[in-house]
């Protein structure tokens, strides 16, 4: 019984400690890519970010399409204004949202093969985390869920 004893203790310690940190990482969740009202132009894209963990949304890319920025319109004195998203930091307490009149991704050269009802692949590169891919839904212009 005495042996028990420094084994038990020294589980009980081990269990304390919560084990090794859990890995970082991120889930985006409701992916949706709208292609543009005029073939050629700009479409955007749609989602949240949740992470367990901070770190800052690097990019966003797709073998689909050209080139991805990140964007954010915001109001000030009767004024919309769209610009580069300054600051992608995400934060474990809270998800990060993009969506329509806020955060966005413009999406410039999305391939002619593309089309409503699709999938399309995004990649999301952080700084502090592993990468994530994911399947988007296609949607036309002003199609309803975004």
């Amino acid at each position: 019984m005495r042996t028990c004893v420094p084994i038990m203790a020294a589980l009980l310690a081990a269990a304390g400690c919560g084990g090794p940190p859990e890995p970082g990482r991120a889930r985006i969740e409701n992916p949706v890519v709208t292609l543009p009202a005029v073939p050629g132009r700009p479409g955007a894209a749609y989602f949240s970010i949740r992470t367990n963990r901070t770190a800052r949304l690097a990019a966003v890319s797709s073998p689909a399409i050209g080139r991805i920025e990140l964007h954010e319109s915001t109001s000030r004195g009767g004024m919309s204004r769209m610009g580069p998203l300054r600051d992608a930091r995400l934060s474990p307490a809270a998800p990060m949202t993009f969506a329509p009149g806020g955060r966005h991704a413009m999406l410039f050269g999305i391939a002619q093969s593309v089309r409503v009802g699709q999938r399309v692949a995004l990649t999301f590169t952080f700084d502090g985390l592993p990468p994530v891919s994911v399947e988007a839904d296609v949607r036309g212009p002003g199609d309803a869920g975004h």
